[in-house]
């Protein structure tokens, strides 16, 4: 009898425990989650800025052609390579939020404190050499930009609690539009390919930035901006 007792005792214990534990995490929060987020963010731009908005690469993008317009025939294959960011008008950082809780990895599960927000690139420019190599006569080379009216990067900051350990979830959201490709020279031959290329046509491009954007904000993280205290009481 007072063996089974003792078990049902030590059985109540760790309920407590782990409803105790439960409860810290439900009434814990990141102290001024939307400074650091905001001053990551900066200290990252300022890097990409040292570094060159060029290092933003854009992915090659291959087009066969085979368009009349204006009774002139475009028939071949276009190359679009050695893309990248240009230039960028404005940013802005949004939605910025926190949450304390658990996060689950191959089954096992941690506390974790995650900052969220938004990093907007608003009006960027980019561009492309291109190479349009028609079936018949000798290729013809253009330089080529266009503008993205937003690019949206959802980003959340996590830091294990018990390892202390930060990583980075990126995201892309790019509009697109009906917004057309400038060429230079400006021919017949561009005025056709602009019908054929869109924003979204570099989409995959686009995701890509976030291998060269993650290690910078760790960076930030680790030797500038560091991840803020978590609360886990009135304060």
């Amino acid at each position: 009898m007072f063996a089974k007792m003792e078990s049902g005792f030590v059985f109540l214990v760790l309920c407590v425990a782990f409803a105790s534990g439960q409860t810290l995490l439900q009434r814990a929060h990141v102290v001024n989650h939307d400074k650091f987020f905001t001053e990551v963010m900066q200290e990252t731009i300022f890097e990409l800025e040292r570094r060159g908005f060029s290092t933003l690469k854009l992915t090659n993008i291959t087009q066969n052609i085979n368009t009349t317009m204006y009774r002139f025939q475009v028939l071949g294959t276009v190359d679009y390579y050695n893309g990248f960011l240009v230039s960028i008008q404005h940013i802005s950082v949004t939605n910025m939020r926190q949450t304390v809780g658990t996060n689950t990895v191959d089954g096992v599960s941690s506390p974790t404190a995650t900052v969220h927000g938004n990093l907007n690139l608003l009006d960027t420019r980019l561009g492309y050499d291109v190479l349009y190599k028609p079936t018949e006569g000798e290729p013809h080379h253009f330089t080529g930009d266009f503008n993205h009216g937003s690019i949206r990067w959802l980003i959340s900051i996590m830091k294990n609690l018990n390892t202390k350990e930060i990583t980075l979830s990126l995201t892309s959201e790019a509009s697109g539009g009906l917004v057309y490709m400038s060429y230079r020279p400006d021919t017949n031959i561009s005025q056709v390919l602009s019908r054929h290329f869109f924003p979204y046509n570099n989409a995959d491009g686009v995701r890509t930035w976030a291998n060269t954007l993650s290690p910078i904000m760790l960076d930030v993280i680790a030797n500038k901006v560091p991840f803020p205290e978590v609360c886990y009481s009135h304060c």
